[in-house]
């Protein structure tokens, strides 16, 4: 995908107006013009000349709907890329529950522009969008921790981490199958302190008869190969 169709697609999810988005590819156009200077020069001559003879036609009394249109002329209010990350970041954000982003100082365009000279601007949105699909990033984990589009761009490791997920990075274990879960407690058995007679947990007023504390284990281990 060019850059022009890839900077459309962006505008279109941001729903930027129509007439915005036919300036901005227009002045993208202009900008990406190879001409050589002298070609632009005639080119310029050659619409200059076709608007004196449409004025002409005008006032000669011709259809003003047989004219061809004049060529237009707009600065672009084109988006930059570091705006179009923070909308990204604080659309995604809410539906994950992640903080929201403020606008990028100069120090965290920079890494921005870092990021994308290194794996192209759609990796960008790409590494959004795992972090917004991905449990442990949005604080399912020990800490709480949430991921901030701070740390998303402070390093080239952390980019790359976020890049490199999948849906549901944090993925559930695998159930064990009959014969695993037989293995797996046939070693506990094996176990020193499941042999003989272990020693209780210490009795405390009120916590009932006494339990030894390898059935104790083998219950939790049960529990856990379940």
């Amino acid at each position: 995908m060019g850059i022009i169709a890839t900077a459309l697609q962006h505008m279109i999810a941001a729903g930027m107006p129509h007439e915005q988005i036919v300036r901005a590819v227009a002045a993208m156009e202009a900008a990406t013009d190879t001409r050589s200077a002298g070609a632009k020069r005639q080119a310029r001559y050659r619409e200059r000349n076709k608007g004196s003879a449409i004025a002409t036609g005008l006032a000669q009394g011709d259809d003003m709907d047989s004219a061809p249109l004049l060529p237009l002329s707009f600065e672009t209010n084109l988006p930059s890329l570091a705006d179009r990350t923070v909308t990204a970041w604080n659309a995604a954000a809410a539906q994950a529950g992640l903080g929201q982003a403020r606008p990028l100082d100069a120090s965290r365009r920079a890494k921005l522009a870092q990021r994308a000279r290194a794996h192209g601007e759609q990796a960008v949105f790409e590494a959004i969008a795992n972090i917004a699909a991905s449990r442990f990033h949005c604080g399912g984990n020990a800490r709480g921790w949430k991921a901030t589009l701070g740390w998303l761009l402070e390093s080239p490791g952390n980019f790359l981490k976020a890049l490199e997920l999948g849906e549901g990075a944090v993925r559930p274990a695998p159930a064990m199958s009959e014969a695993q879960r037989s293995a797996y407690l046939a070693q506990l058995d094996a176990r020193p302190w499941a042999k003989g007679t272990p020693a209780a947990w210490p009795a405390r007023r009120g916590s009932g008869p006494l339990v030894p504390i390898g059935v104790v284990a083998r219950q939790l281990a049960t529990q856990v190969a379940a």
